[in-house]
């Protein structure tokens, strides 16, 4: 692996991923890609189970991360240090399996289906 194959600290503060509603995921950063195109199930009245959005680790305080609660339909606080998982989930299901060691804060966003659950916590470290 070469040093131009990480993702550096700029470029993660322009990272985004979405999900449209015709079931396209992509993640993508100011001048690159993370991943390509991905379909998943789209997002309309068909949507079962879970789908698994991605996890993210490692943004730590040197982030500068800035929140404005005004310009979105919730926020979720976590500890300073941690993982996050985004989950799209079918109402009454639970989100996919992931292996927390702890689990810090969860929230379920119920406004429209199927619902969007994230998770901030530890995740547990396998011995071998």
């Amino acid at each position: 692996m070469q040093q131009d194959d990480f993702i550096s600290e700029e470029d993660l503060k322009t990272f985004e991923g979405s999900c449209h509603r015709d079931g396209t995921l992509h993640m993508k950063g100011r001048d690159f890609k993370v991943l390509p195109a991905q379909k998943r199930q789209p997002l309309t009245d068909t949507f079962r189970g879970t789908e698994h959005l991605g996890s993210h680790a490692g943004h730590g305080k040197a982030s500068g991360a800035v929140c404005d609660p005004s310009a979105s339909t919730g926020v979720v606080l976590g500890p300073r240090y941690g993982t996050v998982t985004v989950d799209l989930v079918e109402p009454g299901h639970e989100p996919t399996s992931f292996p927390w060691e702890r689990i810090a804060v969860r929230q379920t966003f119920k406004d429209v289906a199927p619902w969007v659950v994230i998770t901030v916590g530890t995740v547990g470290v396998s011995s071998p």
